[in-house]
């Protein structure tokens, strides 16, 4: 049985890439991806492939957890 006093994952995920001035001026991005159970998995294998990922935040409740990746 679940602890209520810890809310559930949503099915949402934040990730934070630093990409080179020379791929994109804008440098630093921060995106979220609110997705379905069917491809909220497929989504987060994507994004990890990335090499400019820097970190991943999942969201519970209200609060982002962060995941730093490099």
């Amino acid at each position: 049985m679940a602890d209520k006093a810890v809310p559930d994952l949503d099915m949402a995920f934040g990730y934070y890439l630093a990409v080179p001035a020379s791929v994109d001026k804008s440098g630093v991005q921060f995106h979220v991806y609110n997705g379905s159970a069917d491809t909220w998995r497929l989504a987060l294998i994507e994004i990890l492939k990335n090499p400019f990922l820097k970190a991943l935040y999942f969201r519970s409740g209200d609060i982002w957890l962060s995941l730093p990746l490099g």
